[in-house]
C-alpha cells in the first residue's frame, strides 16, 4: 500500500515539475527571464502559488531543472567525442531553444554548461593537450564561450553560413589542440 501511494505521489509530482517547466518556456516565447514572475508562471501553469512552492523556491530553480534537463537528454543522445560543442547539441533540442535567445540568461547557461562539463573535457584536455588543470580550465572556458558567440551571432539557425563555419571552428579547435599536444 505504502509503494502504491508513493507511486501516486511521485507521479503527481512529476506532472506538476513538468507543467511548471512547459509554463516557464511558453512564456520565455513572451518576455526575457527576468520579467516573468511567480504569479504569472502559476497563472500559465493554472496552479496556485502554494503549489509552485511546493515544488521549487524560485523561477531560477525552475530554470536549472529545465537546463539540467535539457543537458541530461543532450548527453544522452551524443557520442563521447562528438564534433558539435554541448551549446549547440542543446539549441538541437526545440523545446529548449528559447532559453538561447533570452540575451538575459546568456551568463548564466554558461555558467550552467561549463560546471556540467567540466568534468568530462578538462581531463580530456589535460590528457590530450598536455596542459595543466587550470590552463584546461581556462581554454575550456574560452571554446565554450567562443563556440556561444558564435552560434548566437548566427541566430542560433542551422544553415548554410552555420555548416560552413562549423567545419572552420572544428578544424581550428583539433589543429590547435595538435599543436598543443605535439602532434
Amino acid at each position: 500500500m505504502d509503494s502504491l501511494k508513493k507511486r501516486k505521489t511521485d507521479r503527481r509530482t512529476l506532472y506538476t515539475r513538468k507543467v511548471i517547466k512547459e509554463a516557464l518556456l511558453e512564456l520565455l516565447n513572451e518576455k526575457k527571464f527576468d520579467k516573468i514572475s511567480v504569479s504569472q508562471l502559476c497563472q500559465q501553469a493554472e496552479i496556485t502559488r502554494t503549489t509552485f512552492y511546493s515544488h521549487y523556491n524560485n523561477i531560477s530553480e525552475v530554470l536549472d531543472s529545465l537546463l539540467d534537463d535539457a543537458l541530461e537528454i543532450a548527453s544522452e543522445h551524443t557520442s563521447a567525442d562528438a564534433p558539435l560543442p554541448v551549446c549547440q547539441r542543446l539549441t538541437e533540442l526545440p523545446e529548449y531553444r528559447v532559453l538561447f535567445l533570452d540575451e538575459t540568461l546568456f551568463s548564466y547557461i554558461i555558467q550552467k554548461i561549463y560546471h556540467y562539463e567540466k568534468p568530462f573535457l578538462i581531463p580530456k584536455l589535460i590528457q590530450n593537450a598536455s596542459l595543466s588543470e587550470k590552463e584546461a580550465e581556462l581554454l575550456f572556458c574560452f571554446l565554450l564561450n567562443g563556440s556561444f558567440a558564435v552560434n548566437k551571432n548566427i541566430g542560433w539557425e542551422r544553415n548554410e553560413l552555420w555548416n560552413t563555419f562549423q567545419s572552420i571552428l572544428i578544424k581550428f579547435i583539433h589543429g590547435g589542440l595538435d599543436r598543443l599536444s605535439g602532434k
